[in-house]
């Protein structure tokens, strides 16, 4: 697991209805267990209304004023939590790299955007990412269709582009719509985590996690099994 007990305190929370329990031992072993009949009633609420497939649910008609606010207390808690772990792995790389970490905006775009809307927003979130990038460096772009590989490989690939004379590594994560195409093409290395879809907080601690995991592979050490 990429986060041990010894890492940061354990944080465990109810999302809606759905009983969900971790028993932890020593940091190695998750066992979770999932109430499925407790799952079941919950999305029971979501269901489309009046039978209608895709019916949009108006929630203040439903009475899931409650669950919504729930769910954002619960958003808020784990941003935080996964800021926290970012701050961790900042700690433990300063020793490995001069780690630089840049939040650029994303376009706002309404709930339904077109694909119209999307492409232009992701061409003006590209030309904010260009005018970062360092030069002389090497740029690995995060997408769902980029390739997936081992955390050995993925110290290999850092330890050739050093070698090939890289001054830096770049790695890009988009925003809610992803990566401006040019832009993906510019980028030396296309990676994916996982074909899931992550929040991106949390995709960024486990990029980072991979990083830190890649030196320590390359260094030898322990860290890695």
């Amino acid at each position: 697991m990429s986060l041990g007990s010894s890492d940061l305190d354990p944080t465990a929370y109810a999302a809606g209805s759905v009983k969900v329990s971790a028993m932890v031992a020593s940091g190695e072993i998750d066992v979770m267990i999932c109430d499925l009949e407790n799952a079941a009633k919950y999305l029971a609420k979501y269901s489309p209304v009046k039978g209608i497939p895709g019916a949009l649910i108006n929630a203040q008609n439903l009475g899931l004023q409650g669950d919504i606010a729930v769910e954002q207390q619960n958003y808020a808690k784990a941003v935080k939590f996964y800021e926290q772990a970012v701050k961790e792995y900042e700690k433990r790389l300063s020793r490995c790299c001069k780690l630089e970490l840049l939040e650029l905006p994303e376009q706002r775009l309404g709930d339904e955007p077109s694909e119209a809307e999307i492409r232009q927003a992701l061409k003006k979130e590209a030309a904010l990412v260009e005018q970062k990038l360092p030069k002389g460096g090497a740029l690995i772009a995060m997408c769902i269709e980029g390739q997936e590989i081992s955390s050995v490989a993925l110290s290999e690939k850092m330890q050739q582009f050093a070698a090939r004379g890289a001054s830096q590594l770049t790695f890009l994560i988009g925003s809610s719509f992803g990566l401006d195409e040019d832009l993906k093409k510019k980028a030396d290395l296309r990676l994916s985590m996982s074909p899931m879809t992550f929040p991106h907080h949390l995709a960024r601690v486990m990029l980072l996690e991979q990083i830190y995991r890649a030196y320590q592979i390359e260094a030898g050490t322990k860290y890695h099994k």
